[in-house]
């Protein structure tokens, strides 16, 4: 990732600067303060004045100058109050008795040339000048973003704070935006009650398309919060980070391989935005690396990337209760046979998932001897599809392309089944243990798993074998998910 886009980590403090067309604003705020009841002090009173420009520095009169106080939510921008005026013989305009807030200021002329500020904050004493930009004719704006499989359920909505500009993407996390000011400002994507605020420079280049690079949304959680200010001070700043900059090109192609991640996410907290970090999973995946990675295991750890996991791949024989320390689910491969006989995570206090059949015995999942190997499987079947590991499914259902093996157990009393073994359904392919519950002679530290994946299974998972296997990881991971 470059400077630019790391640079993102910090909060977004204001909205975009934009203009249209040949058009240059100059804007001076001088705020007032008034009074309520009982002293205190209500900036009710600021003013706005400035000028409007064509780009050879004349000041054009007769233009009209629109001033709207918007309010920015985690679903959208809202147009609060609008004040209009034209500006006089020198270029000159003026609004008095201005409420304190956020604007966007635009300005129109009679021959269609328009310019627009999205990024005016109003607040006592202060005092913003040399506000002002140029540009040329508009752009649109196309791209695309990236949702893993946890988010694909969402409804994506892309958008220009302040410009009442805001469409869905397609099926694909496609979008189109067009009539977009070429210049300085924030495109917004909405989604599920979050708002992510990515800071954007697009630059003249005699074209007409202006193709944005991949966005990877990430799963969201609570983090740390900040309030979404617009002025972190006095000083006159567009942006006190630094924005990708784009120039429009006729590239026929999208930026495979070139996606960056959304970092600055906004969460409503009332009528305004809280900023939070959302969570990145951490997966540490346990498994035979010695000889190579094996097909199954790259297989699984590939999916899990594609989900925007984290994920600490550890030879088995290296392995130790130290590599668990910062991560939020242990996966333990069936290839995984070294630590398959040790214990070395039974006390951990995180979700595990076992698939390597010794340490099912080890992880006091199952009572010895009670675990085998099912070869030639094509099928489960799901006996409790309430549970949301079953994902919906009921029955015996096809997650194979091809035969694979899997592994099973005898559970506990304790324990939740949800697929059990075709031939003797005392024993399961996949069932769980929630923080507390018995396990052999011990009471779980975490939310347990045993999950059946071995020899050819990962590597011939169909799409319901990938929703069970996503399902378990979701399961797991509840609270970190949330």
């Amino acid at each position: 990732m470059n400077p630019s886009i790391s640079s993102m980590k910090r909060y977004v403090d204001t909205w975009a600067m934009m203009i249209l067309l040949n058009i240059i604003i100059v804007i001076n705020l001088n705020c007032g303060i008034g009074t309520i009841a009982g002293g205190v002090s209500e900036e009710t009173n600021a003013r706005v004045s400035g000028k409007v420009f064509d780009a050879k520095g004349k000041a054009l009169a007769g233009a009209e100058v629109v001033l709207r106080r918007l309010m920015l939510s985690s679903t959208g921008d809202t147009i609060l109050s609008e004040k209009k005026t034209f500006t006089n013989d020198t270029g000159s305009f003026f609004f008095d008795t201005v409420s304190d807030g956020k604007y966007a200021l635009l300005c129109f002329t009679a021959d269609e040339q328009y310019g627009i500020k999205s990024k005016v904050a109003l607040r006592a004493f202060d005092t913003l000048r040399g506000l002002s930009v140029t540009a040329v004719s508009p752009t649109v704006l196309k791209g695309r973003i990236l949702l893993p499989d946890t988010l694909s359920h969402r409804v994506v909505r892309v958008g220009v704070p302040g410009m009442n500009k805001a469409i869905p993407v397609d099926g694909n996390g496609f979008y189109r935006i067009d009539s977009v000011p070429i210049g300085q400002y924030d495109i917004a994507y909405y989604q599920d009650g979050v708002v992510n605020l990515l800071p954007l420079l697009t630059k003249e280049s005699g074209k007409d398309t202006t193709f944005i690079k991949d966005v990877r949304l990430h799963n969201d959680s609570n983090g740390a919060a900040m309030p979404y200010a617009y002025f972190p001070t006095t000083v006159a700043k567009s942006y006190s980070i630094v924005p990708i900059e784009y120039k429009p090109t006729n590239e026929p192609t999208w930026y495979y391989g070139n996606d960056f991640d959304a970092v600055t996410y906004f969460r409503g907290v009332g009528d305004s935005l809280t900023q939070y970090t959302p969570h990145i999973v951490q997966v540490l995946y346990v498994a035979q690396t010695t000889s190579g990675i094996n097909l199954d295991d790259q297989t699984m750890i590939a999916y899990l990337e594609k989900q925007t996991f984290t994920v600490f791949v550890v030879d088995d024989n290296a392995v130790t209760i130290a590599d668990s320390i910062g991560i939020d689910c242990i996966y333990l491969s069936y290839t995984a046979e070294h630590v398959g006989t040790q214990g070395v995570f039974r006390d951990a206090p995180i979700p595990v998932i076992v698939s390597q059949r010794n340490a099912y015995m080890n992880m006091k999942l199952v009572d010895p001897p009670n675990i085998g190997i099912s070869p030639n499987r094509t099928t489960v079947e799901v006996t409790n599809s309430a549970h949301p590991i079953a994902a919906g499914l009921q029955g015996e259902i096809t997650i194979q392309n091809a035969e694979a093996t899997y592994t099973f157990g005898k559970p506990l009393q304790s324990a939740e089944m949800v697929i059990i073994d075709h031939l003797s359904p005392e024993y399961g392919h996949l069932f769980v243990y929630e923080p507390g519950d018995a396990l052999v002679g011990m009471r779980a530290p975490a939310k347990r798993v045993l999950f059946f994946a071995a020899e050819n299974t990962a590597s011939t998972f169909n799409d319901l074998g990938w929703q069970l296997y996503l399902a378990t990881f979701q399961w797991a991971l509840t609270q970190i998910m949330q």
